[in-house]
């Protein structure tokens, strides 16, 4: 069994070294591409031209969108721990923080890791409320998606857009109805499932002090839907209403430049770019991929990618600045114990 174990981490690390050069070399030929005759001085000029009022206003909405998350998450956990509003609010916070300060996406993991530090429970549970989260977010985009189809006009400089967004969204359906019936059949044999995945990850795993059909059971116990019909329903709102408030941060910024678009011609571009940034960053490993992404999506209704780009880094500053000036406050008053704790040697289970 050892032999095995060692086999594999040996191919699990030769796999990570050869997706970080992938990487590198993708990063760097996007770039190439891009940057190819931009025109950097335009890029300057459009930033330092930018409508601060607006920029403002898209602020104060990302931050609403941060409440409407962390109720989103409270409704989810509720049904198996009842949680401090605010405590998931820093919770939130702090995981888009450590994803500003880290090179890697370590936001989820900062996030449960901080609320098991704060109210005792198993990470193992939160993880699961996370997961349960993601799926809810899947099913936002395939709302959005089927919105895209059938109510907004796909840019003619794209003809074939709209067959590739009936097919993604056929795609996502198909993975978000996998999903769901998964995780359904997996809470109705959680004893079994449990057991068995013990004995698959001990193949990967050295042991632990906890077993790990426990993590598991205690995971696949935070994978739930809400308690209550109720509050499926209002997750599914709160879902459609982030949705619809990103759209509205992102026209509110493209306002701040004098670009003059619909609301629904945002829904289209935020399906995009999430798409493009998931393939990219999320499986390519491609650096900026958001940036580059948000500037292709702009140049589909006639901006330029100088401009397009420029809306992607006031857009960044919208997410970043609230986060920044929270986290100096929270940091000044609680000090780096909880960054201290994650990175140390506690258990994550």
């Amino acid at each position: 069994m050892e032999k095995i174990r060692t086999y594999l981490n040996k191919i699990k690390h030769s796999l990570i070294k050869w997706r970080l050069v992938l990487s590198i070399i993708l990063t760097i030929l996007v770039l190439f591409i891009f940057l190819r005759h931009f025109d950097f001085q335009l890029l300057f000029n459009s930033i330092m031209s930018v409508n601060p009022i607006y920029v403002i206003i898209a602020i104060f909405f990302f931050v609403f969108s941060l409440i409407l998350y962390s109720w989103r998450w409270k409704i989810i956990l509720d049904g198996k721990k009842k949680v401090n509003s605010y405590t998931l609010f820093e919770a939130v916070l702090l995981s888009h923080f450590a994803n500003i300060l880290l090179p890697v996406n370590v936001g989820e993991l900062f996030r449960a890791f901080y609320l098991k530090s704060k109210t005792g429970i198993k990470l193992s549970l939160i993880f699961g409320t996370i997961a349960s989260e993601r799926l809810y977010r899947l099913f936002g985009y395939i709302l959005a998606l089927v919105f895209v189809i059938f109510f907004v006009d796909i840019p003619k400089s794209l003809p074939v857009f709209s067959y590739g967004f009936i097919l993604l969204a056929l795609i996502i359906i198909i993975i978000f109805i996998c999903l769901v019936l998964l995780s359904i059949l997996i809470s109705l044999n959680k004893k079994k499932v449990a057991k068995y995945s013990e004995k698959v990850l001990q193949i990967f795993y050295k042991p632990r002090k906890i077993k790990y059909s426990e993590f598991i059971s205690n995971f696949i116990s935070g994978i739930k839907f809400g308690s209550s019909i109720s509050d499926k329903i209002l997750i599914i709102i709160l879902t459609v209403i982030t949705k619809v408030m990103y759209a509205f941060i992102m026209q509110l910024v493209a306002l701040s430049f004098g670009i003059y678009l619909p609301l629904y011609s945002f829904i289209l571009i935020d399906v995009i770019v999430s798409f493009i940034h998931f393939v990219g960053n999320g499986i390519l490993g491609i650096g900026a991929s958001y940036e580059f992404a948000m500037a292709f999506s702009m140049t589909l209704y006639g901006a330029s990618k100088e401009l397009g780009l420029g809306v992607a880094i006031i857009l960044d500053l919208v997410y970043i600045i609230p986060i920044l000036v929270w986290s100096l406050f929270y940091f000044k008053r609680e000090g780096f114990a909880q960054f201290k704790k994650f990175f140390g040697k506690d258990t994550y289970y």
